[in-house]
């Protein structure tokens, strides 16, 4: 079964500037979610209420803004950027996923390195691992595609809820989870640069331990960005679909 496409481009037309400009916004958002300073603005700013130390509404604020939300509006942009990239092959004749692998695997390739050499959280590692299973599926129909969207994208929701309980019933106790991995938590050195290298080397997996997470998340968001591109969400007539995922 072959998928149809709805969203066709002449070839050589120009670049969608929407979309241009979502991936700016994504990135500086992630980057300012990264940049504690502004993800964590207000930290030390608590305010007491019944004698115990409590969050202040403008951290409260800051990240409910800030948090998970840039990161999932810059993973439908590669969802988009890859069903762009399908249907550019299309039209110029070639099987689907025909050479993609390789560029995921330089993605892999790339976050791997800066994992290593240069910051611990990265998020292209899991994205080009996520982009292997994707371009795979989008080789497949529609039904196929929307089955996947909704299982993953369930998934992803279940494992958040399940962690979140978990975590209240073993914060309930004398000591909280918090506590526990405070105590158990390595620092990671700071005085040398190899140092560092060498403890994100003997702890790649504790220190990749968000690419699961990721790449649940990724699957059902990729494929969302895919249909949602399919749809026509940057083209004139989709206004509607346009106000529809504002609003979520």
């Amino acid at each position: 079964m072959t998928t149809t496409i709805r969203n066709q481009k002449p070839v050589g037309s120009p670049r969608v500037v929407a979309l241009d400009v979502l991936r700016g916004i994504a990135i500086i958002g992630t980057l300012a979610t990264n940049i504690w300073i502004f993800a964590l603005a207000g930290q030390d700013s608590s305010v007491a209420v019944d004698g115990e130390m409590n969050p202040s509404l403008f951290q409260q604020l800051t990240n409910l803004v800030t948090d998970g939300k840039w990161i999932g509006l810059l993973t439908i942009m590669f969802g988009i950027g890859l069903e762009i990239q399908r249907q550019s092959a299309i039209r110029r004749g070639q099987k689907w996923p025909g050479r993609y692998p390789w560029r995921a695997a330089l993605l892999i390739l790339d976050g791997l390195l800066n994992y290593f050499f240069i910051f611990e959280f990265d998020v292209l590692m899991g994205y080009g691992l996520t982009a292997l299973v994707v371009a795979a599926v989008l080789a497949r129909g529609e039904k196929a595609q929307k089955i996947w969207m909704w299982v993953c994208v369930s998934v992803h929701l279940l494992v958040h809820v399940a962690a979140g309980i978990v975590v209240t019933l073993l914060s309930s106790g004398e000591e909280s989870i918090y506590e526990q991995q405070s105590e158990d938590y390595e620092e990671p050195p700071i005085d040398s640069y190899w140092a560092g290298v060498v403890y994100r080397f003997t702890n790649f997996f504790n220190g990749r331990m968000e690419i699961p997470i990721m790449f649940l998340m990724g699957l059902g968001l990729f494929l969302v960005g895919a249909r949602l591109y399919r749809a026509g969400i940057f083209a004139p007539e989709g206004k509607r679909i346009r106000r529809i995922t504002m609003l979520l």
